[in-house]
């Protein structure tokens, strides 16, 4: 792509509507926004604190940090269309849907806010379920009639390219004008993915009824253009989390005349996503004591009691994720998943080597660990390389460490708050595409969870996809309603015992 002169680089792809991997939005601390220039200019002192020698003579150059003084042609050094992005889920076949068969065809009920409002005579009935994560999104086609999956399709969240995470995010929606712009980013993709779909598939849009969406508060606030702005400063006043109705036109195009459903959430930072989550896995129904946790750059702990649900959220950043990783990427092609030793490790789509993702970060620190090279209070003496460039810092180690003790310390703070014991935990539900692709042998050697659990593990992969699937053949929004209701969350932000076991658990 050519950026004309006196354009920043980023500023110019991100206007361009150009996937970018740009974590910190163009603050210049995360090092992350790489692109290559073939003309390969002199290196800023910036780009010589992030950027390993060798990609310094690839012609890699950090976007944010140049403003061009000519027309300058620039490549794309990451390609993020290649992240492995987990979309499995799992259709319930004992659902009751709301589809009657006739001799003559298919009875479709339509409601709206579970109010009865008219039987459609059709021959085919679909629907579409989407996960919409703060990094990626995931939207599965399913035949309601037949009860399967036709198609599903996944891609990086458009509004990446201008934060990795939710306060990023908010931070740029500082004005209606930003707001509007995120929103566009996200409705404009959905419906464009949405119309492949059902051309690729050959599906008349007026049988497409029903869109389900599951997403955490701030990516749903963004969708429908809400000010994110008191998600993110105390008291954490979240407006709006009743699960919702809407036609498709009011938020995405008057092309097509399907309901649109949003899964409300449990709070500012206990979003849709987590309570799609636990009605996908009915934890709300098991007569037993369970933890739900989603590991990902807010940590979300939920313990489901009997029915009583018990909810918090921590900051774990971005670590699990490769952001704040000096060689951390994203679960892209060439992206380090898994490492046995320097001479055993395999890579995304067995490309060279190119960076480490989350899977792979922690099978690292938990080798460093076992071999000693690492300290239980995370000392590390000197640099540790992988291959070529590629290496574990000092820095690195301590960002571990910190997103562990976020997630060690706030299972156990949630246990003592609600004054369970671990032992009364039946089983511990690990959700999230980061949950599914790591080495669970690690997680518990480096007591990210608490040992005692080790058995008792049920890893569910996205169960915020499957819960939206879910309410497509059981639209209970009462349910949902009673979710939120039987929801008690627990702050842990400002409780002096969380501080005591953030720093108790630092050390490995």
């Amino acid at each position: 792509m050519k950026i004309k002169k006196n354009n920043n680089i980023l500023q110019a792809l991100q206007t361009s509507n150009i996937d970018i991997i740009a974590p910190c939005n163009g603050r210049g601390i995360c090092g992350k926004c790489k692109i290559i220039i073939p003309s390969k200019p002199r290196v800023n002192l910036t780009e010589e604190k992030f950027l390993t020698s060798l990609e310094i003579q690839k012609g890699v150059r950090l976007a944010c940090t140049r403003t061009v003084l000519e027309d300058t042609e620039v490549e794309s050094y990451m390609d993020s269309s290649t992240m492995k992005i987990d979309s499995d889920v799992c259709i319930h076949y004992d659902m009751n849907p709301y589809l009657k068969i006739k001799n003559n065809g298919l009875l479709f009920d339509v409601f709206r806010s579970n109010v009865f409002i008219e039987t459609k005579k059709t021959n085919n009935a679909y629907g579409i379920a989407i996960d919409i994560g703060t990094t990626t999104v995931v939207l599965v086609l399913l035949d309601l009639y037949r009860k399967k999956i036709v198609e599903t399709i996944s891609f990086i969240n458009p509004q990446s390219r201008y934060g990795s995470d939710v306060i990023s995010r908010i931070q740029f929606a500082s004005t209606k004008e930003n707001i509007d712009l995120l929103s566009s980013l996200m409705t404009n993709r959905v419906h464009t993915s949405i119309l492949s779909l059902l051309k690729e598939n050959k599906i008349s849009k007026k049988d497409l009824y029903e869109v389900v969406i599951a997403a955490n508060t701030t990516m749903n606030y963004l969708l429908l253009k809400l000010d994110p702005s008191p998600l993110a400063v105390a008291p954490y006043h979240a407006s709006f989390l009743e699960t919702i109705k809407k036609e498709y036109s009011d938020i995405f195009s008057p092309d097509i005349s399907a309901t649109v459903t949003i899964i409300g959430g449990f709070d500012s930072f206990v979003g849709g996503d987590i309570l799609s989550g636990i009605y996908s896995e009915a934890l709300h129904q098991k007569s037993a004591c369970n933890l739900f946790v989603d590991l990902g750059t807010n940590g979300e702990i939920v313990v489901v009691n009997n029915g009583k649900i018990y909810g918090t959220s921590t900051a774990a950043g971005p670590a699990f994720e490769g952001v704040n990783i000096s060689c951390g990427i994203g679960s892209i092609a060439g992206a380090i998943s898994k490492f046995t030793d320097k001479n055993t490790y395999e890579t995304i789509n067995d490309k060279p080597p190119i960076g480490i993702c989350g899977s792979g970060l922690i099978d690292i620190v938990g080798y460093l660990l076992k071999e000693n090279i690492i300290s239980k209070s995370g000392l590390l003496k000197e640099e540790y390389f992988i291959h070529g460039d590629i290496s574990i810092s000092k820095k690195d180690i301590r960002e571990i460490q910190l997103a562990k003790s976020a997630i060690r310390s706030g299972i156990e703070f949630l246990l003592n708050e609600t004054g369970i014991m671990i032992t009364e935990i039946d089983h511990l539900y690990l959700a999230g595409g980061f949950g599914k692709h790591i080495n669970l042998d690690n997680m518990f050697e480096l007591g990210i969870l608490p040992p005692s659990l080790k058995n008792k593990v049920i890893v569910i992969g996205n169960s915020s996809l499957s819960g939206a699937v879910k309410y497509l053949f059981q639209p209970l929004s009462n349910e949902l309603k009673q979710l939120r209701q039987n929801c008690t969350i627990i702050n842990l932000a400002t409780s002096s015992s969380y501080q005591e076991l953030f720093i108790k658990y630092l050390s490995f």
